[in-house]
């Protein structure tokens, strides 16, 4: 529903009223086996994954499952975002698939740009949404035509215009509810599936979901304050609207304060709304966010508060979530279905077509990442006594490199929050090599000199750079921390 300060990323209930708040929601989280280890007979995802002739990493997912469409997400790898390609009456435009809007909305600038609104056109029916932030938006209905998101067409798509924003373009649960989508953000990937027939593996982790007027929820629960001072942990529950237009999870703030749920009160974000931006302070800290009736955990989740808080209120669950697992979301089967990531080393031994790389006549990695000593004076914000070392062969030459880079606990939980560390860098004759300091603020999440991280996902192509012009690297940072600066 909301996103960090770029982007306009948001969602919106369309209704002629106010978002509805969660009614009686019932979630069953039952594990068909252990996510962290292939299942038998399960393809083998835990070897590095294929090359392509300009050293991207390829997906499986595609030759695994073709009878999917699957689409590239057009943002940078684990940015919180599903954006992908798609045509209206056969212009091209950028659209983010979001679940947790009711209908499709797009801003005015946008509606103009796509041929749908002009000084011609006819007064749609008026239309009262809520944004984000419970702000009132008024807009229009009108007849947006035909809408073809990969193989899939659907026709006579009405649209909801508000706002202003230039970029604006949510495809909402009024279209999406006639598919499944599958989440493989680390492989930049999304899968569009006919309604049930996304793939399921054994392994996977199923959340049961209630179905409410193109809205979907769960059960959800965070540890509070022990009751009555017996020491026993006390358990605060709420409903949370599966939103994949939104960046993070949030909590609604009356449950998160009287249940007593820790937050970290230093936490602040700018967010933006159809109706403008807004200040978000202060975030709960559930370690873990349990799912479902059986409260079984899926891992340490920074919320912000929710500001929706009609009926008993209702939180989000979002991207920082769904992407830390391959993610299927089906309306048709009214589940959340969650697969662990599969398994990636910190190197890839092949670069551009597969070549092997060489120095001194031995065989190197092509690509590699770690954390290293690092002894040189650092600024205030960096964490002290070591540097992110990332070592890019010659083999690469010319190319333009983007690295996603992440870390597990010993439990392969997501340190980063289903976010990642993002470097790009230009590849010269002589290879790139360089100890990029690092945020202090990453020792918040456990980042530690002996933590072992993960090279997710290798891109070369469509790769959206984000550095200074005249830099050759960088380092950005997705992930529940708040106004990271790139290095």
């Amino acid at each position: 529903m909301s996103a960090p300060l770029g982007r306009a990323v948001v969602a919106v209930c369309l209704l002629l009223g106010a978002c509805r708040g969660e009614r009686s929601t019932t979630a069953s989280f039952a594990p068909l086996g252990d996510p962290s280890r292939p299942a038998p007979g399960a393809p083998d995802l835990s070897s590095e994954p294929d090359v392509s002739a300009l050293g991207s990493d390829v997906s499986n997912l595609p030759r695994l499952y073709p009878h999917g469409d699957w689409l590239p997400i057009e943002a940078p790898l684990l940015s919180m975002q599903v954006l992908t390609h798609v045509s209206v009456n056969g212009r091209q435009a950028v659209a983010v698939l979001d679940t947790g809007a009711m209908g499709t909305t797009m801003s005015q600038p946008m509606a103009a740009r796509l041929g749908i609104l002009d000084d011609n056109t006819p007064r749609g029916a008026p239309v009262r949404a809520v944004d984000a932030h419970g702000d009132v938006i008024f807009g229009e209905k009108l007849e947006l035509g035909e809408l073809t998101i990969g193989r899939h067409r659907f026709r006579r798509v009405s649209v909801t215009v508000l706002g202003d924003s230039p970029d604006l373009f949510l495809i909402g649960a009024d279209v999406l509810q006639d598919l499944d989508l599958y989440l493989a953000a680390d492989e930049g990937l999304v899968g569009v599936f006919e309604a049930g027939q996304a793939p399921r593996q054994h392994g996977e982790l199923v959340v049961s979901l209630q179905k409410e007027e193109r809205q979907l929820f769960l059960r959800a629960a965070a540890d509070g304050r022990p009751p009555g001072g017996n020491g026993t942990s006390g358990r605060s529950r709420f409903g949370l609207l599966i939103d994949t237009g939104a960046w993070n999870t949030s909590v609604p703030a009356s449950i998160g304060i009287n249940g007593g749920i820790p937050a970290d009160l230093s936490y602040s974000a700018t967010t933006v709304g159809v109706a403008g931006e807004q200040e978000a302070r202060g975030r709960f800290i559930m370690n873990p966010l349990y799912l479902g009736t059986r409260d079984l955990g899926v891992g340490r989740v920074l919320a912000v508060s929710s500001t929706i808080d009609n009926g008993d209120g209702f939180g989000l669950l979002g991207n920082d979530v769904f992407m830390r697992f391959h993610t299927v979301v089906s309306f048709h089967d009214g589940e959340l279905r969650l697969r662990a990531l599969p398994v990636r080393p910190a190197e890839r031994s092949r670069g551009p077509a597969g070549v092997s790389c060489k120095s001194d006549g031995h065989t190197v990695p092509c690509v590699q990442v770690g954390l290293a000593p690092h002894v040189a004076d650092v600024a205030d914000d960096d964490l002290p006594g070591i540097c992110l070392q990332i070592d890019v062969d010659a083999a690469y030459s010319g190319q333009t490199v983007e690295l996603a880079i992440t870390a597990e606990d010993p439990k392969a939980i997501s340190l980063f929050n289903g976010g990642a560390i993002r470097a790009f860098l230009s590849v010269d004759q002589t290879g790139s090599h360089h100890c990029f300091a690092i945020w202090r603020q990453l020792e918040k999440l456990g980042l530690t000199q002996t933590t072992r991280l993960t090279l997710r996902w290798v891109r070369t192509e469509g790769v959206i750079w984000p550095c200074d012009p005249m830099k050759t690297r960088c380092i950005t940072f997705t992930g529940p921390l708040a106004h990271l600066a790139i290095k």
